[in-house]
């Protein structure tokens, strides 16, 4: 199920890229520190739908499996990775946390339809993040 989370988290990602960096006028926003409580509220709804988007695809999987199969399903979260892949774990996460840096700053560098691409890729390479545990609980609350 692991798998399945990582792999709807980053085929969602761009969802958590504020859409004010979509518009001149919302990235001179975020340049300047400009925020209102509107824009506080658009980002936690769009951490809620991402969430429930990520949480329903792996929902979705869980019952095409068990459907194809006609097996009983039993649900594992896979544990700590072992030993041997210490490295590549460490790789994974500092790319991660490249790209969270990436989307998450204030002044995505060009100012034009490529900065803004890969302000988005950077979006989904970032992955769930800070919101992979609320994707758990999503997904129990689901599964009950």
């Amino acid at each position: 199920v692991s798998n399945w989370i990582s792999r709807a988290a980053h085929g969602n990602g761009g969802m958590l890229v504020d859409c004010r960096y979509l518009t001149n006028y919302g990235r001179s926003r975020l340049e300047r520190g400009e925020e209102t409580e509107i824009d506080l509220l658009t980002s936690e709804e769009n951490r809620r739908n991402y969430v429930e988007l990520c949480a329903k695809k792996v929902l979705r999987q869980i019952q095409n499996l068990e459907q194809t199969s006609k097996a009983d399903i039993i649900v594992v979260f896979d544990g700590a990775s072992p030993p041997i892949k210490k490295g590549e774990v460490c790789r994974r996460k500092e790319r991660k946390r490249k790209a969270r840096h990436l989307r998450d700053a204030r002044n995505m560098g060009e100012n034009n339809e490529a900065g803004l691409e890969k302000h988005i890729r950077a979006g989904k390479a970032a992955g769930a993040g800070a919101c992979y545990g609320f994707i758990i609980q999503e997904l129990l609350q689901l599964l009950r």
